[in-house]
């Protein structure tokens, strides 16, 4: 019996056998000392950081998105009081715009009860001015911070709730399509002042390579007279 034992299978169904599992990785998240549960004012105070900080993005003072997460962590926990790290800010981020892209999603899709999304003004001031609201209505990928996706995050999503909104079928397309514009607009003008920025950056840093330049061409010319007058003296 006991070799017999060493070769009994259980098979358990795969629905349950997952269903643990999903239900397990959510204790592991809320019982992790990484987890942090944002108050509506700390959530508030991260997106206008993130409003003020975003467009320095690639310059001098923030060189790439990490940076601007560990600055953002910095100030906030500064402002608020409280201990976050820069992946905690960079988490709840990712939050908040997956729940805000559902809600654009949803706005814009007729015969549905309509959701709510607590921080639908400051995200709207950041959102309705960038390219990437919706991954439809991209214009290029060119010049696009490709953000990596993140599998285990600690945050809790914005609690959304559906509320029936009395709208006809023909004012609510039509809001849509007016929406859509606006955002299509708003993305073009976006394009065209990143590209002057981008265009800015590049020729401040083709002016520091003049200057570079310069101050070689004139350190060796001083080396070549000094090595003339080496050569007369002798």
């Amino acid at each position: 019996m006991e070799a017999l034992d060493e070769f009994i299978i259980i098979n358990v169904p795969a629905s349950t056998s997952n269903a643990k599992s999903v239900e397990a990785e959510r204790e592991r998240v809320l019982t992790s000392s990484d987890y942090v549960s944002w108050t509506s004012n700390q959530t508030k105070v991260l997106i206008d950081l993130y409003k003020k900080y975003r467009t320095k993005v690639g310059t001098l003072q923030i060189r790439n998105l990490k940076k601007l997460w560990e600055v953002i962590a910095v100030e906030i926990n500064n402002i608020m009081k409280i201990n976050v790290s820069a992946t905690h800010c960079e988490n709840k981020w990712r939050v908040l715009d997956r729940g805000y892209k559902k809600y654009v999603d949803n706005q814009n899709k007729t015969g549905r009860g309509k959701k709510y999304f607590e921080f639908i003004e400051e995200m709207d001031a950041i959102f309705k001015k960038k390219k990437n609201i919706h991954p439809e209505i991209l214009l290029s990928n060119e010049s696009e911070d490709h953000l990596p996706e993140v599998h285990n995050i600690t945050e809790v999503e914005t609690p959304e709730t559906t509320q029936v909104v009395t709208e006809t079928p023909k004012r609510s397309r039509c809001s849509a399509v007016l929406n859509r514009n606006k955002i299509l607009e708003n993305m073009r003008k976006d394009r065209v002042e990143y590209q002057k920025q981008r265009l800015q950056i590049e020729q401040e840093k083709l002016e520091i390579q003049k200057q570079k330049l310069e101050q070689i061409k004139k350190r060796n010319k001083l080396i070549e007279e000094r090595n003339d007058l080496l050569k007369r003296s002798t």
